[in-house]
């Protein structure tokens, strides 16, 4: 279960998905937040679900269909950071990969 690319670049940077802080997520298709939640509660840290914006937008790349952007607790900072620190904030998915 889950949503690898969103758990490998913070681990890449000595975080995890329990240090998550916050989530902005766009999707191509709002009416499948349905299935982004079915997804999202099966990959959350239980008890520490962050705090979470969901919207309809025009995607970069029209064969996307979800684009999330995350701000999380970097454990050498012991910080809450925003995605200067991440250096790649944008993190582009099709909703396809997402898995559960």
């Amino acid at each position: 279960m889950g949503m690898p690319m969103i758990d490998r670049l913070p681990a890449e940077r000595g975080s995890s998905k329990e240090h998550l802080r916050r989530v902005r997520i766009f999707l191509a298709d709002i009416s499948e937040i349905t299935r982004l939640n079915a997804v999202r509660d099966a990959w959350v840290a239980p008890g520490q679900t962050p705090p979470r914006v969901t919207a309809q937008a025009r995607l970069a790349d029209p064969h996307w269909r979800i684009e999330a952007m995350v701000a999380r607790q970097i454990a050498a900072l012991g910080s809450s950071v925003g995605n200067q620190a991440l250096q790649r904030p944008c993190i582009r998915r099709k909703m396809s990969e997402c898995t559960h």
